[in-house]
């Protein structure tokens, strides 16, 4: 396992240097996607608190949470991939009571994309749609479902 540790990150708010709100998953990714993910983080002043290389990508823990959501609108709607986001319940804050989720976004890069014909269990079928789940529709019985690589 490789680790990196970012210091020299622009903080927007006064945090330390390996404060973390949530934790980005690039796995099967192409090095375009890398470097296109790395410069939103410079672009959006985002600190990364730690980099690792893991079996099959990189791991990122990120500065913020709002930039997760909006990175996973931006990489479905560039790239072909499943994005899948999940929060884990961390605390609760100290004065509001409200409570502190870290939250967690996968993005997987799907060697196919909607439209191309596919085989599954034998039978060709085409991909409707690419988000958290895959559907695609038989190309003989008509029906839609959902596919699992």
């Amino acid at each position: 396992m490789v680790v990196f540790k970012c210091y020299d990150v622009i903080f927007l708010e006064k945090k330390a240097a390996n404060y973390f709100e949530g934790t980005l998953q690039l796995r099967k990714c192409s090095d375009e996607i890398i470097l296109f993910v790395e410069g939103l983080f410079e672009e959006y002043k985002v600190g990364i608190a730690l980099k690792t290389k893991s079996k099959n990508g990189w791991d990122y823990k990120v500065s913020s949470n709002s930039f997760l959501s909006k990175l996973k609108n931006i990489l479905q709607r560039k790239y072909n991939g499943r994005c899948i986001m999940s929060r884990k319940l961390f605390t609760r804050h100290k004065q509001t009571g409200k409570e502190v989720y870290r939250m967690t976004l996968l993005f997987e890069e799907l060697p196919f994309k909607v439209g191309d014909m596919i085989s599954d269990r034998g039978d060709e079928v085409k991909v409707i749609k690419i988000g958290e789940k895959i559907v695609v529709k038989n190309v003989k019985t008509g029906k839609n479902y959902f596919f699992n690589p």
